[in-house]
C-alpha cells in the first residue's frame, strides 16, 4: 500500500524566495540504502550511523551545493537509512534563464540531497 501524504506547500508561494527551508527526502520505496545504524544494546549513546556507497554520494553531493550554486548554504542535514533532512539557506532569489515558475511546482534544486551538520564558510 502506497503511503500518500497532503502536499505541505504553500499555494502560490516562490520557493525560490530568499530564506531558510526545511527539505525532507524519502529514498525509493523507503529503502535503506543511505546508511546503517548500530546501537548496542541496553547503551545510552546516540546509534553509530555508517553511511553507505549511496549515502556518501549524498553527502558529496550536499557538500557541493554551495559551490554549484554559490547563493545557497547547506546550514544542517542528517542521512538516516531511509531519508535525509536538510536546512538551506537561500540568500537570494533562485533565477535560472528560461525557467518558469509554477505555484506548486517543485524548484530545481529537488534532486540536490545528505549527514552531520555542515561546515558553513565565513568570510
Amino acid at each position: 500500500m502506497e503511503h500518500l501524504r497532503k502536499p505541505m506547500r504553500l499555494a502560490g508561494y516562490d520557493y525560490r524566495s530568499a530564506g531558510m527551508y526545511f527539505i525532507t527526502l524519502c529514498t525509493e520505496g523507503r529503502r535503506p540504502w543511505l546508511c546503517s545504524l548500530t546501537v548496542g544494546e541496553g547503551s545510552p549513546l546516540p546509534p553509530i550511523r555508517d553511511l553507505t556507497k549511496a549515502g556518501l554520494e549524498v553527502e558529496g553531493i550536499l557538500l557541493s551545493i554551495p559551490d554549484k550554486y554559490p547563493s545557497v548554504l547547506v546550514d544542517k542535514y542528517v542521512i538516516m537509512p531511509n531519508h535525509l533532512h536538510i536546512i538551506v539557506v537561500l540568500e537570494s532569489p533562485q533565477i535560472t534563464p528560461g525557467y518558469r515558475f509554477v505555484g506548486g511546482e517543485t524548484p530545481p534544486l529537488r534532486r540536490q540531497s545528505v549527514c552531520h551538520p555542515s561546515r558553513r564558510q565565513t568570510g
